[in-house]
């Protein structure tokens, strides 16, 4: 905004974020980010990283960018395992999450154990076929709903696997 009183301090918060998420990306060579799949046992679940980088060992860099500050449970979501997942099935052992928090300017491995990663994989499973099979109804909120990537498809899904048309 820039016929805002406070339109200077949000440039430059706009360009303290932007000038730490370059330096994030120091000595990284990027590739085109595209979505990377996890064939489960029910169902595809396909993962779409903010940025697929590669190191000059060769190794591919997952990246997961926020505007915000690092949370002390962050690793813990679900987002973090499925990125792991993906980065397993489709680089095998040469791939790395990267999480990226501009606010803070925390740029860090997203360092997921194993055992959880054993653990939200059967969790995803179970997700998955759930989905499937049609455990999840629409449940339409007037607040919650008009924000939501799923807004318009949030009903069309049907009992059984998903297919894209």
């Amino acid at each position: 905004p820039v016929d805002h009183a406070y339109a200077a301090q949000y440039r430059m918060l706009a360009d303290r974020l932007v000038e730490a998420l370059i330096r994030s990306g120091a000595a990284k060579s990027f590739r085109r980010a595209e979505p990377l799949a996890i064939d489960f046992s029910n169902g595809r679940v396909v993962v779409e990283a903010d940025e697929i980088a590669e190191l000059p060992d060769g190794t591919i860099v997952l990246r997961r960018i926020r505007t915000g500050r690092r949370r002390e449970t962050e690793y813990d979501e679900l987002e973090y395992t499925l990125y792991h997942l993906a980065g397993r099935a489709n680089y095998g052992a040469s791939y790395t999450v990267e999480a990226v928090h501009l606010t803070d300017e925390v740029f860090e491995p997203a360092d997921v154990s194993a055992a959880k990663i054993k653990n939200r994989q059967a969790k995803s499973e179970a997700m998955v076929a759930a989905i499937g099979d049609g455990h999840f109804p629409p449940n339409p909120d007037a607040v919650r709903c008009p924000r939501c990537p799923h807004f318009f498809v949030c009903d069309a899904v049907p009992r059984g696997p998903l297919t894209i048309l």
